[in-house]
């Protein structure tokens, strides 16, 4: 018998990837528990979450703590008093103090406080760039969401490729076609918008790149005398939100901003969209891609990072750094409706894929529970 604890503080935050990332995974982790084993979750708060018979949660008594410090007190003295044999850490570090015993196994979503320390916040940066680098260190096993993040694991922290799981994140059914002309109706009763419109998801603040499609709108508006197209924003606030709203001003009417949209709008977003825009500087997965894709949108997405590898043929790859490559994606899919269609189809396919290799994570990790050090 193998008791599995889980590091659940995100259990509650599922407007997150990563809060997303755990509920699905933990759905298809219970689900596949061999018999006789055991799941134990330490979550900081009291969540709704229905637990089958052989599985248990504790929540936090130390919740005047930040969570983030709160991981490394109460999770380690847990662990002893359920004598635990494995920690599934979700959510990028594991607790510091853990028992030698216990076998740590770590998903790393992303390398960006390492690899590219200036998209990210100062306190984030510090923060993790310290945790991320020691928890990876103490991992018997490391579980991360693209084969782009299995390099970065390889080459800037020197784990073993045998040591490495690749597990595309869920994603969840509900995201699929719906019909066009009641989503575009839908998307014009909520949020006004008439024109045609290109569909940005994500955090407002530098890493996402909105700043890009900006400087790429106004090349188009200047080309073409006015804007055929509207943008529409959705996200929610972080690092520079406040100066990237700003940029945004001289777009006028054509830039819609939207922040904590449910989950009904989102879904019609996507569906009528011409395509997504997501210019990232880095991506460990990008979600918004994938939510897009099943959705039967085409994208539009940067060659670097996880990007390309997420896309597949069912985008336009261009180089971040360059508006005026965005510009011409945005030009092209706009004029292009044979184009969209072709992208749309193959957006499809591709989400099939990705659906697949999200099936294997529940096995997978209690394969690597059994293991043999």
């Amino acid at each position: 018998m193998a008791i599995l604890a889980i590091e659940a503080r995100r259990l509650g935050s599922e407007q997150t990837g990563i809060g997303h990332y755990l509920r699905w995974c933990l759905s298809d982790l219970l689900a596949h528990t061999p018999p006789g084993d055991r799941v134990v979750l330490y979550a900081f708060r009291k969540v709704k979450f229905s637990t089958p018979n052989h599985a248990i949660m504790r929540t936090g008594r130390f919740t005047f703590l930040p969570n983030t410090v709160w991981i490394h007190t109460e999770i380690p003295l847990w662990s002893r008093l359920d004598r635990i044999d494995s920690l599934w850490c979700p959510a990028q570090i594991a607790p510091f103090f853990m028992p030698e015993r216990v076998k740590i196994i770590l998903t790393v979503h992303d390398l960006i406080p390492i690899i590219a320390p200036h998209l990210s916040s100062r306190l984030y940066r510090w923060y993790m760039g310290h945790l991320i680098p020691s928890s990876v260190r103490k991992a018997q096993h490391v579980f991360t969401i693209s084969h782009a993040s299995k390099r970065d694991l390889v080459e800037h922290m020197g784990v073993k490729e045998e040591n490495i799981t690749v597990v595309y994140p869920p994603i969840p059914p509900h995201f699929k076609p719906h019909n066009m002309e009641e989503s575009r109706h839908y998307v014009k009763r909520k949020l006004g918008v008439s024109k045609p419109f290109f569909l940005f998801v994500g955090r407002f603040e530098p890493r996402k790149n909105l700043t890009g499609i900006i400087e790429a709108m106004k090349l188009i508006r200047d080309r073409r005398g006015e804007l055929p197209f509207s943008l529409i924003a959705v996200g929610n606030k972080g690092w520079r939100t406040e100066e990237i709203l700003k940029e945004a001003n001289v777009l006028g009417n054509d830039f819609i901003p939207a922040f904590n949209v449910k989950s009904e709008l989102l879904l019609a977003l996507y569906s009528s969209c011409v395509a997504l825009v997501l210019p990232s500087f880095y991506e460990g997965f990008g979600l918004p891609l994938a939510e897009a894709m099943a959705c039967g949108s085409p994208v539009i997405t940067s060659n670097i990072s996880a990007c390309p590898e997420v896309a597949g043929e069912a985008g336009i790859i261009i180089n971040p750094r360059e508006p005026e490559e965005i510009a011409g994606a945005m030009e092209t899919l706009i004029d292009n409706k044979h184009l969209r269609d072709s992208l749309a189809s193959k957006a499809l396919h591709r989400i099939a894929e990705i659906r697949q290799s999200a099936k294997g994570f529940g096995r997978r990790l209690w394969e690597v529970v059994h293991e043999k050090a």
